[in-house]
């Protein structure tokens, strides 16, 4: 009979480690057989016919208060059955793990035509993260050297180009690194937070670049130029980078768990973006400018 193989697939879910309670229809039938029977445990089964069922389907839903029925965990032609298993704090790819398990032990062991398809909203955004998150892998890189790419182009320069391509990844790189060390994993914010990410430090490393070309076009030796850029260009860069990061720490304090992780990687990017733009992307071309000066003195 299905409600025996559907009982013995709820005993399977309370025997997964991360299942803290299964509720199954098919213990209401059995208790409800056991109630008719003077409350005697012997009768605490699934009946013997499919009439006997039938007709405690229909008590069940005549003793359930107005405006209620049985929807919430049967179809209404009686041809699927709800079972609601709650789990503990389960990641996305623990999430799909456990599906594909239960999917296919219900398989494995229910009669020929019965299949089992698990859902619910945690499950939802686990397969829309894992989605996301591939898309950003497949996507991100792609960007990222096409910025590159235009911003060789425009300046006319390919040391600017590939300075560009390590000043928009390593900010990128090291924040999710960070998060990371501190959590351990990220979820569907981190397709988001790499898209905006991308744009916060583009617009950093081309406010410092179009000033460090500014003063080299106007004959300044390239240490100074990046002195200049650094002048012109760390206020405006700081002040933005420091109105960005209050912004987004007050949308970590977010109820909302996406958002919590969205704003914290943001607050994090925005920082180190800072950070690398005004150390160590102007260390860069002073290092360039060193050795420059060195060979012609060694000339």
């Amino acid at each position: 009979m299905a409600l025996a193989e559907i009982e013995a697939f709820a005993d399977w879910l309370r025997a997964q480690p991360s299942v803290t309670y299964v509720h199954s229809p098919v213990t209401l039938i059995k208790k409800l057989n056991q109630n008719l029977h003077g409350d005697d445990e012997r009768y605490f089964s699934i009946p013997d016919t499919r009439e006997i069922v039938a007709q405690y389907l229909l008590i069940l839903e005549l003793s359930l208060p107005r405006g209620q029925d049985t929807s919430n965990f049967i179809t209404i032609d009686k041809s699927a059955i709800k079972l609601s298993a709650i789990t503990s704090d389960l990641t996305a790819a623990e999430s799909r793990a456990l599906r594909v398990a239960a999917e296919n032990w219900f398989q494995k062991h229910s009669a020929a035509g019965l299949t089992a398809e698990g859902m619910s909203t945690h499950l939802m955004f686990a397969y829309v993260s894992q989605n996301n998150i591939e898309g950003m892998l497949r996507g991100v890189p792609l960007a990222l050297f096409a910025i590159a790419i235009i911003l060789g182009w425009s300046f006319r320069s390919v040391p600017i180009g590939a300075a560009a391509l390590v000043s928009i990844t390593f900010p990128i790189a090291s924040s999710f690194g960070i998060w990371g060390l501190l959590y351990g994993q990220v979820g569907t914010a981190a397709a988001v937070v790499a898209a905006v990410a991308v744009g916060i430090v583009v617009d950093d490393t081309v406010h410092f670049l179009t000033r460090y070309r500014d003063a080299n076009l106007s004959g300044h030796s390239n240490r100074e130029s990046a002195i200049k850029a650094l002048q012109n260009s760390g206020p405006a860069i700081t002040t933005s980078s420091l109105i960005l990061t209050l912004g987004f720490l007050i949308l970590s304090f977010s109820a909302f768990k996406v958002n919590q992780i969205l704003g914290g990687l943001l607050v994090i990017v925005t920082i180190v973006a800072l950070f690398f733009v005004l150390v160590m992307l102007a260390t860069i071309f002073a290092a360039q400018a060193s050795k420059t000066r060195n060979s012609k003195n060694v000339a």
